[in-house]
């Protein structure tokens, strides 16, 4: 990992490698299973370990990962372009608000954020109150828990009421 060093730790196993970085990964394929090398962004779990290997930062260039290990040409230009976007956001920059709801819109979610977000949830809670809390938590999960940014977009969704 010379070229683009992170915080690395060994796996619970100690026959792996985490890799941890904060930021997006493109979009498209996020695994290489003939080398062993997975990468996500959201929705997934792992065991933090804090076996640290020495040596190792904490930033990322996550574009470098992909092209050297997980890119095989399915990328076009707008996608490629999307991913310098993100690529170019300093750490710790706030996303936009088309942007958290992009993303949350996109979740592997079996819809839920899009439906809550919509106004729909008589289906899947018991009161406007506990959608209300989803969708809440949702936001904070995909803002980075910005208050401001969190009350702005559930405020322009339709399951806002004033109460």
């Amino acid at each position: 990992m010379s070229h683009q060093p992170t915080y690395m730790e060994m796996s619970p196993s100690g026959k792996g490698i985490h890799i941890l970085y904060k930021g997006f990964k493109p979009q498209g394929i996020c695994k290489n299973q003939a080398i062993g090398i997975e990468m996500y962004d959201s929705a997934r779990y792992f065991t933090v370990t804090g076996k640290q290997i020495q040596g190792s930062p904490d930033t990322i260039a996550l574009i470098w990962i992909n092209d050297t290990y997980l890119k095989k040409g399915r990328n076009s230009a707008r996608k490629a372009k999307k991913s310098k976007k993100r690529e170019a956001r300093l750490p710790g920059e706030e996303l936009t608000d088309e942007e958290v709801l992009e993303k949350a819109k996109a979740a592997r979610d079996d819809g839920l954020f899009y439906d809550l977000y919509e106004g729909r949830w008589k289906r899947r809670y018991g009161s406007q109150s506990e959608a209300d809390m989803a969708l809440a938590l949702k936001l904070s999960f995909w803002s980075g828990k910005k208050a401001e940014q969190i009350d702005r977009i559930f405020r322009s969704s339709k399951l806002y009421s004033e109460k």
